[in-house]
């Protein structure tokens, strides 16, 4: 099979969450910790 018809085959993967998202995750992650970080005991 040539090359070009070879690369129609291939289908690019959809990210599983969108850089929205995934800049929203960030922002919750950092905003959890407290003065001793995340490793605190009610978190």
């Amino acid at each position: 099979m040539s090359k070009g018809m070879d690369s129609k085959k291939q289908v690019k993967k959809k990210p599983l969450k969108t850089a929205s998202e995934k800049r929203l995750d960030k922002k919750d992650k950092q905003g959890a910790k407290t003065l001793l970080g995340s490793h605190a005991a009610n978190v």
